[in-house]
């Protein structure tokens, strides 16, 4: 038989023993469910950023162009260093475009505009824009904007339509160029596009 002081020094064991594998369960209780509260929320914020993401670019396509450029006109001068009025400039581009999609399309523009300053000038142009619909091939109108100052330059594109997809493109232009000229009219192009590579899906 165990006395009283050894009754009370197991019973003691026992307390401390089941105190702590009470609060070792607690603890790990509390554990578990914190970890799958953040794997939890980590799947759900990666879900929701992974369909913002793919409805986006579901509708809309961002496209990079880039190709060579022309252009020539002036205004018609009445005494030296000054216009009359509004001159004609005439620009040709080629270039190639790829949408974030994977589509190819080569693209062959002829710009008519009227404007103020003399200008000649060839070089390379790049720039970048954004479409909500597939490049389809055929015709297309467009507004146009161009100004150039020697060696370097700036066009920008907008609205129109016709059986291709307009694709609003700000581009830079540098180059051999001489005079200067700011002037604005109508694009006239032929896009030839591939199918897209990539498809992607909005959520329904």
């Amino acid at each position: 038989m165990f006395g009283n002081g050894a009754q009370t020094a197991a019973f003691q064991y026992l307390y401390n023993d089941a105190v702590h594998a009470a609060k070792a369960w607690i603890y790990n209780a509390i554990k578990r469910t914190a970890i799958n509260a953040v794997d939890d929320v980590i799947e759900s914020t990666g879900n929701a950023v992974n369909n913002a993401v793919n409805d986006h670019l579901a509708r809309n396509k961002y496209v990079v162009q880039a190709g060579g450029e022309a252009t020539l006109g002036g205004s018609v001068k009445r005494i030296p260093g000054s216009w009359s009025g509004p001159g004609t400039f005439v620009g040709v581009e080629a270039s190639v475009a790829l949408t974030s999609d994977g589509q190819l399309a080569l693209v062959l523009s002829a710009n008519i505009m009227a404007g103020y300053g003399e200008y000649a000038g060839v070089g390379v142009q790049g720039g970048a824009g954004v479409t909500n619909a597939p490049l389809i091939t055929g015709v297309n109108t467009a507004n146009v904007a161009d100004y150039n100052y020697g060696n370097v330059g700036f066009q920008q594109t907008w609205g129109g339509g016709g059986m291709s997809t307009q694709v609003p493109i700000d581009a830079g232009r540098v180059g051999p160029g001489y005079g200067a000229m700011a002037a604005a009219g109508g694009q006239y192009s032929y896009i030839f596009a591939f199918p897209p590579l990539l498809h992607w899906r909005p959520r329904q």
